[in-house]
């Protein structure tokens, strides 16, 4: 499989039923990646994205409602339910 996830994202992803090539490939779409800053007078070097995904994405809005859809239940479990009913 060509690109390894780390174990997080990996227990998350395959929780939801992704496996095999769809794992693999958003895997790699969401990893080693880079990015620099443009200015009128110059550029950053080149940095590691170490987090999100790229904007104008179709994926990444799936991905993001995949990720707070549980939100809910985590929050009950270490008691701010009353928080979100304020």
């Amino acid at each position: 499989m060509p690109g390894k996830c780390s174990g997080g994202r990996h227990t998350f992803l395959t929780a939801y039923g992704f496996d095999g090539e769809l794992l693999a490939f958003i895997n790699d779409f969401i990893t080693g990646r880079s990015q620099k800053v443009v200015l009128p007078n110059g550029h950053s070097p080149f940095m590691s994205v170490l987090s999100g995904v790229q904007q104008g994405s179709v994926l990444g809005p799936l991905l993001f409602l995949l990720f707070i859809r549980d939100i809910t239940d985590l929050l009950r479990a270490f008691q701010l339910n009353a928080l979100l009913m304020t």
